[in-house]
């Protein structure tokens, strides 16, 4: 029998997130590297290029999706997005998509969407839920 054996689970807030992440107090995260994918994407942005800052601070209520690793050693973060009021337009919120490779931060990609955007296009499917109605 192999111990080692992970499994993989993605989750989103508005159908399930883990109190560790629901519950998460201010952080900062300071992104290790950002990558060419997301400079493109933020200089490409259907809304209009945007910054992106070095660092960003975030809060559970912050955090929209969550792909979590978990292994007989406990459960470690893959991927988080986060999505942020923008400081430049108040129009806009900034999603970033972290991924984390040996808890080192790399920003994968980036995206503006309107505040008021209410994701009627939500694939429930695509994300782990520990009970069904």
């Amino acid at each position: 029998m192999n111990t080692n054996q992970t499994q993989l689970k993605k989750y989103h807030r508005d159908i399930f997130l883990p109190s560790k992440f629901k519950n998460l107090p201010e952080t900062r995260l300071t992104f290790g590297q950002k990558s060419y994918h997301a400079i493109k994407a933020a200089n490409s942005d259907r809304y209009g290029r945007f910054y992106i800052p070095n660092t960003i601070t975030f809060s559970g209520d912050d955090i929209i999706e969550a792909e979590l690793e978990s292994t007989t050693n406990g459960q470690k973060a893959l991927k988080l997005v986060i999505r942020l009021e923008d400081k430049e337009d108040k129009d806009y919120h900034v999603c970033y998509a972290v991924m984390f490779v040996d808890n080192y931060p790399i920003l994968k990609t980036v995206w503006r969407n309107y505040k008021y955007d209410d994701h009627d296009t939500l694939d429930e499917s695509q994300y782990y839920a520990p009970f069904s109605f």
